[in-house]
This record gives structure tokens, C-alpha cells and sequence, in this order.
């Protein structure tokens, strides 16, 4: 591919006259059939790494997201500008699914989105298997890594599904990646160390400080702020209900603001977005779930109202501010409190040897080979939660111990749209009996009927032709469907499985990763009180060593660093917390839980995990009467007085 050919692209079909920093390196090895990290800073054109060499390449790149609201911009915005491109994930209808699989195996299409939960799918890949794939694209790519941020467990399956593809080319792209993550990253799809891509980190535009507040303060800060603020921003919060209280907040003195965060409707939050973009002084309100796919250059601050989770998050979040290059301010509030709540999220996520035991039995101890698992109830039964045991579950298939064979809704519920006689008159004869029997295995009450899978296999009739036969109802608008229950079957792999062994094996790995979690908090403490460069310490951290060691333009470098107060803690009344654990121990006991020190300081720092939402420990006295005050405290507490 010569250079006449890449740029005349470049500007015929994307419109730009140059490439930026690091964009023509990543490009000319893709070109050169090289597998390529591409660790770009947030806002520094990634896309473009594999949308040029996508219309260049011959056949179908195949691009795996995290994020539908993001797949469906970028799937828009190049079929906007004459690329034929899809989506293929759970928002379609059976309809838009069938035009994007002909399309797949036509091969007219250049580059096809695809989530991983879709690629998850058996049926997908052999769908992919019979296209011309030219290479595979991992947007987010440190989700990868159990030592980032942000793991999705479903993304360690990739690798394993580009080998079974016979995909010989990937590009992997993130905006955040320590050495070791991007490492490990190579390491997972054997990638040389040549071909990892850095732009650096360094932003000189934005202004970073750190201001110690206590939280009864935060919103007088934040008003002031907003005072002196000028144009479009956002507020980033911890939780959904804190994100909806400060949007109220905000509106109430005078400001255009909208709360967003995971829980609303997906028009809903399509609308926010809309907004953000065209409203020059909106501000947004918002859990980690807003930013990635917004693509608005003129965002000029953002302000972290809580504190970020990690130096990973608030370089992502942070890098949201001024991508059009003008100057952008960007504030974190930090105290005690949240720091503690940070440190006890943490250890509420731990992993309980006993849980593990639990699981393993659960899963390996049964006569029958196959294993029908729905994650909510197992993590019910299990106490693991669900994303601690969507890991567990694929480092099993990992390694052969399981393997899974399909999945389904354990509950389908259909309602008419009108009577039953009418809907069978649109069909044949012969149809009309299958669909009989099908409907009759649905058990009514009142509008609603729940398909019974007894009735089903006395029926004679398969799941999935069941499924496929009331999809193409729903489809043609003759029923509404409601589903619930995902269910996957799992076989087991072997016959012998020594669990006690599994069980230590995986708990050491659970305590390493436990560390790692620890150690990441520690580093985001540590960058916040620094006295030398926030810009510096940010792409040190990074493995970029092309910052200045003095910007200029964070709270440091002005002399204006950060410094911790020592805030009273609040007295713990013993005999308060004993009586407390004393009736909260008795209801464990008449609900056959092991109310262990960990559980019991869960219980007073006010932490949830699946046997408090199980068994509505949360409805007790007591619940949360300790919360803020460190976990380590807390079980040292509990451990001496033998509470």
C-alpha cells in the first residue's frame, strides 16, 4: 500500500489532510499485516487507527466494543461518510439481525461492530467464521487485563475466539494502560513489544488541582465553582442516587444540568447525550457511565466531586476536558471519608474462602453433567458477587474445567395483542397446529403467561424452536414478550475434581488480585498529595516519560499542592455495636448464614453483598451505623472484643 493511496483515503472519505501523532505508525503497521497496541490518550484520534485501514484492507474488520451507545455512533458516523458498516448486538430486532448476518456473509460489509457478550455466542461465530475477516479491533482493550481497570471478564474469552476465527491480525486499543497491563495485553495475543504504539499522556492544556474538603462542603464548593465556570462541563459522582440529588441541586440555583448514570432508559440517556453536544453550557451530572462515546471537543472542565476509583479512571475522565486544545480546568474534591468508603468498597468485594468452597461443591459435586447456571441465583446461594463470579466462571472454561453449551431465558412471558383465534388466522393450516401446541404450553394468569418447559418437552417441541417460533411472533407484533432469568448450561469436563485444591488455588489468586486492588487505591492516594507535578507523576505512571517534570499548570507545580487534614473520628460505642451484632447474629443463625468478621463488618460499615439483599439484612437495626470508618478498624474491633 503506497502513501499516495493511504492519504488520498485520508482525505477523500474521512476528510483529513494530515495524520496526528502516532496515528500514521499504528495504520502503517496494520497495513503491513502487523498485530498492534495502540495506547493512545483519551481524545488522540484512535479510531481513525482502524477505520483507514479498514476501507484500505480487503474484506470485513471486525471491531469488539464494550459500549452500544459507542459501537452505534461510530457504525453512523461511518456509514455517514459512505462506509458500509453494522452492529450486531442485543438492541436489534430478529429483522435488523437477519440484514446485518446477510450482509456478514455477502462480504459487503467493511467494518462490522460486534459486543463481546455477542461474540460470546456460538452462533455468531460460526456466522463470522464464514466471512472474509481482514482484521480483529478491541476498543477498551485493557479490559483484558485482570491487573486494569475496568476488567470485564468476558474479554479474557478473545483471544481463544480470534485463534478459533483463524483471525491472524489484531489491532487492541485503550486510552489506559500501565506497562504492566499493556504487557500483559501482548502477552494474551502475542504481540511483540515493537509494535505497542505510546502518544503519551501529557496534555498541556488542561489544568489539574486537588482541593481537601470535607463533604458537608462539597456542595457550597461546587456552587462557587460553577460561578466562575464557563460553558459546558461534568460533575463526576459515586452513585446513581447521588448523581440524580447534585443534578436537582444544581438546577435549583439557576445552572442547566441532567443527571445520567447506568439505571435510565437507553432513550433517556440518548437524549443527555444529544444535549451535551449541542448545548454550549449544559452540565451533566454523571457516574463513570457518561463520557466514553461522547465526543464533544469543547468540554471545558470537569470536576470530580467524589473521588475517582483509580489513576486509570480520572486520566479517562479527566481526558474528556478540552480535546479542542483550548484551555480546560479540571478539579478533584478529596477527604477522609470518601477515602475510607474508596478503601471499603474494596475489601467488601473480597472473596471468602468458604464462598469459593461453596461455589466449586456447588458446580462439581452434582451427578449430572450438565450444569444449568443463572448468575443471580448463584450468587445468591454462593455469596460471590456477580462480577467476581462471571470471572470465576470463564477462568474455569479457561482452563477445561467447564465448557459452555448454550443459554436461555428461564422465563418467557408472552401477552396477546389480540385474541389467539385471530393471531393463528394469519397462518397456514399446518402452521396453526404447531403454534397450538406451542401456545398451549404457556400458563396464564390474567394478561401474562409464562412458557412451562415441561409442557414444552411433553410437547415434543425444542427450545430453541420454541424461541425461534415466538421471536417471529413478537417480530410481527401478534405477541409482547418479557424475559428474565438468563440462563447458561455448562457441561463439565471432567469426571474427578479435586476441590478442595481448585478452591486453594483460586483463593490465592483472588488475594493476589485483592492486593493489586489495594495497590492501585494506594498510588491514587499517594498522586493527589504530591507536591511535584501532577502532569509528570500522571504519564510516569503511564510509562511516558516524554512530560515535563514541571508543567506549569496543575496545583503543584503553582505551590498550591494538596494537604491532608487529620479530621477527628467519631467515638464508637462498644456496647452499641455488640447489641447491634448480637440481633443481627441471630437472624443470620434462624437464616443459616455464617455471619463470619467479615460479614459482621460489612453489616456495620452499611456494605452490601448477596446474602444482605438475599435475606434483607439491610431492613435491620442497626445497619450502616459504623459506615465511614475504615474496614481494617472495624474487624480489628470485632476480632478483639470478640463481638
Amino acid at each position: 500500500m503506497n502513501q499516495k493511496q493511504i492519504f488520498t483515503t485520508l482525505q477523500q472519505t474521512f476528510g483529513h489532510s494530515t495524520l496526528r501523532h502516532g496515528q500514521a505508525e499504528v495504520i502503517d503497521l496494520i497495513l503491513k499485516e502487523q498485530s498492534t497496541i495502540a495506547i493512545f490518550a483519551t481524545g488522540a484520534g484512535k479510531s481513525l487507527c482502524y477505520q483507514l485501514p479498514a476501507v484500505l484492507k480487503s474484506g470485513m474488520c471486525v471491531v469488539v466494543s464494550p459500549l452500544l451507545a459507542l459501537m452505534h455512533e461510530q457504525r453512523d458516523y461511518l456509514l455517514k461518510i459512505g462506509v458500509k458498516s453494522a452492529c450486531l448486538d442485543s438492541t436489534q430486532t430478529r429483522a435488523e439481525t437477519t440484514q446485518v448476518e446477510n450482509e456478514i456473509i455477502s462480504n459487503t460489509l467493511k467494518v462490522l461492530f460486534i459486543s463481546v457478550e455477542r461474540l460470546n455466542s456460538q452462533k455468531a461465530r460460526l456466522l463470522l467464521s464464514r466471512a472474509h475477516i481482514s482484521f480483529l479491533v478491541i476498543d477498551e482493550a485493557h479490559c483484558i487485563s485482570e491487573w486494569g481497570h475496568n476488567f470485564r471478564p468476558d474479554y479474557l474469552k478473545i483471544a481463544k475466539y480470534r485463534e478459533e476465527l483463524g483471525i491472524k491480525q489484531v489491532l487492541l486499543l485503550t486510552a489506559t494502560a500501565t506497562n504492566k497491563v499493556a504487557n500483559d495485553m501482548a502477552c494474551k495475543f502475542n504481540i511483540q513489544q515493537q509494535s505497542i504504539v505510546r502518544t503519551g499522556f501529557y496534555r498541556k492544556n488542561l489544568h489539574l488541582s486537588a482541593v481537601y474538603i470535607r463533604e458537608k462542603q462539597k456542595d457550597e464548593y461546587l456552587l462557587a465553582f460553577l460561578k466562575r465556570a464557563k460553558g459546558a462541563g461534568i460533575v463526576y459522582v459515586t452513585q446513581q442516587k447521588q448523581a440524580e440529588e447534585v443534578a436537582k441541586m444544581i438546577v435549583a440555583c439557576g445552572f442547566k444540568a441532567a443527571a445520567f448514570h447506568a439505571s435510565l432508559k437507553a432513550e433517556d440517556k440518548a437524549q443527555i447525550q444529544a444535549n451535551f453536544l449541542t448545548e454550549p453550557d449544559l452540565i451533566v451530572v454523571a457516574t463513570i457511565a457518561f463520557g466514553m462515546g461522547v465526543d464533544k471537543p469543547d468540554v471545558k472542565w470537569v470536576l470530580h466531586y467524589d473521588m475517582p476509583k483509580s489513576i486509570e479512571g480520572y486520566s479517562q475522565e479527566v481526558g474528556r476536558a478540552g480535546r479542542d486544545s483550548k484551555q480546560a480546568y479540571c478539579v478533584a474534591l478529596i477527604n477522609n471519608e470518601k477515602i475510607s468508603t474508596l478503601e471499603n468498597f474494596v475489601h467488601a468485594s473480597a472473596l471468602e474462602y468458604a464462598s469459593l468452597k461453596h461455589l466449586f461443591t456447588e458446580l462439581f459435586s452434582a451427578p449430572d453433567q450438565d450444569y444449568h447456571l443463572n448468575e443471580y441465583d448463584l450468587a445468591n446461594k454462593t455469596n460471590i458477587n456477580q462480577l467476581v463470579l462471571k470471572t470465576l466462571l470463564v477462568q474455569l472454561e479457561l482452563q477445561g474445567l467447564l465448557q459452555i453449551n448454550y443459554s436461555y431465558f428461564a422465563e418467557l412471558h408472552i401477552a396477546f395483542t389480540q385474541t389467539k383465534e385471530k393471531l393463528l388466522a394469519h397462518f397456514s393450516e399446518q402452521r396453526q397446529v404447531f403454534l397450538d401446541k406451542l401456545l398451549s404450553c404457556f400458563e396464564f394468569k390474567k394478561k401474562w403467561g409464562v412458557l412451562s418447559l415441561a409442557a414444552l418437552e411433553n410437547n415434543g417441541i425444542s427450545l430453541s424452536k420454541a424461541q425461534d417460533a415466538i421471536d417471529y411472533l413478537s417480530n410481527r407484533q401478534l405477541i409482547e414478550v418479557k424475559t428474565s432469568k438468563y440462563t447458561s448450561v455448562y457441561s463439565k469436563t471432567s469426571e474427578s475434581i479435586d476441590i478442595d485444591k481448585l478452591t486453594d488455588e483460586f483463593y490465592q489468586q483472588a488475594q493476589i488480585k485483592a492486593q493489586g486492588e489495594q495497590a492501585r487505591l494506594k498510588h491514587l492516594l499517594q498522586f493527589f498529595q504530591l507536591t511535584t507535578c501532577y502532569h509528570y507523576a500522571l504519564a510516569s505512571y503511564f510509562g511516558d516519560s516524554m512530560a515535563p517534570k514541571h508543567c506549569g499548570h496543575c496545583s503543584a507545580c503553582e505551590g498550591k499542592a494538596m494537604l491532608m487534614q487529620v479530621e477527628e473520628e467519631p467515638a464508637i460505642d462498644i456496647e452499641l455495636v455488640r447489641e447491634t451484632l448480637r440481633n443481627a447474629s441471630q437472624f443470620a443463625t434462624q437464616n443459616s448464614v455464617d455471619f463470619s468478621t467479615h460479614l459482621k463488618t460489612l453489616f456495620l460499615l452499611g456494605l452490601s453483598c448477596p446474602y444482605f439483599t438475599r435475606f434483607k439484612f439491610r431492613q435491620l437495626t442497626g445497619f450502616g451505623i459504623l459506615k465511614g470508618v475504615k474496614y481494617d478498624k472495624v474487624a480489628a474491633i470485632i476480632t478483639e472484643r470478640k463481638l
